[in-house]
Order: structure tokens, then sequence, then C-alpha cells
């Protein structure tokens, strides 16, 4: 290959990997909140289930709360719901 053909291949796949790229960094960018941490996570949800006041001790409330923060950070697009135990 020469030198143009490899400048010009390059250049495209440049291109093609900038309009890939550059819109899921736009989409980041535009929310402007930063990502929350699992610590965050856990007291808003400990939170929740506070205000549910569904009779859950507190041991289980928290044990609810990781374990709805693991299938968050495994799946990150799923629908949050609370985990409500059967009684």
């Amino acid at each position: 290959m020469n030198r143009i053909a490899r400048t010009v291949m390059i250049a495209v796949t440049s291109a093609a990997v900038i309009g890939v790229v550059s819109p899921s960094i736009a989409d980041d960018a535009a929310t402007g909140t930063p990502p929350k941490t699992n610590q965050q996570m856990m007291k808003e949800c400990m939170k929740k289930q506070k205000a549910a006041n569904n009779g859950m001790s507190e041991a289980d409330m928290r044990k609810s709360c990781k374990d709805q923060i693991k299938a968050h950070v495994d799946n990150p697009n799923a629908p949050v719901e609370p985990v409500v135990p059967a009684h």
C-alpha cells in the first residue's frame, strides 16, 4: 500500500471512530450530573425503603438495597424497581 492510500485510510478510519465516540461523550456531558457512588445510591435506597415503611428490619432493607445496587452496577440501563420481599 502506498503512502497516500495509507494516509487516506487512516483519515477515514479516524473520522469513523470520532463519529461513533463523540455522540456518547456528548450524551454524558449533556446530562451534567456525575455518576453516583455506591454510597450515595445506598443512602437514597435506604431513605426510600424507610419512607415505604413496609415493616422490614433495617438489616433486610440494607440487604435489599445492596441487591438493587449490584443489579444496577451489573446492568445500568435496567429500570430501578424496589425489591420488596414476600411476607
